[in-house]
C-alpha cells in the first residue's frame, strides 16, 4: 500500500492527493463517506453488463448536483490509485471490473487515449515551432518537452 500523506512541521497529517490539501478534516470524513458509498455502489454493478451512469451514481454516493463530475472522478480516482478498486468508465457509464479481460480492454482504449494525445501535443509543438520560432526545435520525445523554463519542446 502506498503511502500518500504528508507530516507538516507541526504535526498535522495531509494526503498528497490535491483534493486533500484543501480538506478539513470534516471535510475529508465527508470524502471518506462517499467513497465507502461508490464502494458498496460498485460492489453491486460490476461488470460491463452494468455499467450506470455517472449522474445516477453521484445521486447515490450524495455528491452535489452541480459538481458531481469533478466530484464523482475525484473519489473514483481516489478508489483506483488508491484501493486498487478496478473501475472502468465506457460510453455507457461506471462499472467494476469483472475480469481481467475487461480491464485488459479498458487499459487499450486509455493507451490509445495517451497515443492521440501525444501525437496533438507533438504537432502542435511542431505547429508553434513552424510558426514562432525562428529556429524549429525538433521533437525528441516525452523526456525532452519540458524546458527548465517550464516551456515546451
Amino acid at each position: 500500500m502506498t503511502n500518500n500523506y504528508l507530516i507538516d512541521t507541526f504535526g498535522s497529517i495531509y494526503s498528497t492527493l490535491p483534493e486533500y490539501a484543501r480538506l478539513s478534516k470534516r471535510s475529508e470524513k465527508i470524502f471518506y463517506i462517499k467513497k465507502a458509498r461508490a464502494k458498496e455502489w460498485f460492489d453491486i454493478h460490476q461488470g460491463k453488463k452494468n455499467a450506470v451512469r455517472a449522474h445516477i451514481i453521484a445521486k447515490y454516493i450524495g455528491l452535489k448536483k452541480s459538481s458531481t463530475s469533478e466530484e464523482l472522478r475525484e473519489v473514483i480516482t481516489h478508489l483506483i490509485c488508491d484501493d486498487h478498486y478496478p473501475i472502468i468508465s465506457t460510453t455507457k457509464g461506471f462499472f467494476k471490473a469483472e475480469t481481467k479481460e475487461e480491464i485488459n480492454e479498458y487499459l487499450d482504449a486509455l493507451n490509445k487515449r495517451i497515443m492521440g494525445i501525444h501525437r496533438r501535443i507533438s504537432s502542435l509543438i511542431a505547429a508553434r515551432n513552424t510558426q514562432f520560432l525562428q529556429t524549429p526545435i525538433k521533437y525528441k520525445g516525452l523526456s525532452e518537452w519540458i524546458s527548465n523554463e517550464g516551456e515546451y519542446y
